[in-house]
């Protein structure tokens, strides 16, 4: 009661002796569908293990540009995208792709609140013209790290023919006591 796919390498055939000499090479024990489906779980659980390892190595993207914030546990302030139209510019390219730069406001003050180590922006390219979540799709994200004194970011070589999501968040890299995760995020702004 063994089933077993295998690969037929050579076969002989002795018409004097009428014999036939069969070369069986790469025996493999057939799986049944039980056995196939905990193989799925297994790997489903280990691209999960990944993905959560990968997650830990973006966070690591941000710089911590300013040591002396790393005390401040009070989460920072989200950035403000001019709504009139004018914080998305783009230029198109002699290849037909585009530029997109992206401009946004934050304050500058004492307050802790205020008191940041940079931006993430992040862009979400797509055929539809849909409201996008980021973070439901990280794979399909791209991600800047912009220091604290910077207001701009530009996204280069983009397709000309997508709809574009543009998102921007403060951040703050903290000691492990203050977040586990040693960062602090903004709500994420985006372009509209």
């Amino acid at each position: 009661n063994t089933d077993i796919k295998a690969i037929l390498s050579a076969i002989t055939i002795d018409f004097e002796q009428s014999n036939i000499s069969v070369t069986v090479t790469n025996g493999k024990r057939v799986q049944s569908d039980f056995e196939k489906i905990i193989k799925t779980v297994y790997r489903t659980n280990k691209i999960s293990t990944e993905l959560n390892k990968r997650k830990i190595e973006w966070d690591k993207v941000t710089e911590n540009f300013n040591i002396r914030n790393d005390r401040i546990s009070v989460q920072p302030a989200a950035p403000t995208i001019a709504s009139d139209g004018t914080a998305i510019t783009h230029k198109v390219n002699d290849n037909g792709s585009v530029d997109i730069t992206i401009q946004w406001d934050y304050v500058d003050s004492d307050e802790d609140k205020y008191n940041i180590d940079g931006f993430e922006v992040y862009l979400h390219g797509s055929d539809d013209n849909e409201e996008y979540t980021f973070g439901s799709v990280q794979a399909s994200e791209n991600l800047q790290n912009v220091k604290y004194d910077r207001r701009t970011a530009t996204f280069t070589g983009l397709p000309s023919n997508m709809y574009y999501t543009i998102g921007v968040q403060a951040y703050r890299r903290v000691d492990a006591d203050i977040d586990i995760n040693q960062i602090l995020l903004s709500d994420i702004v985006k372009s509209s």
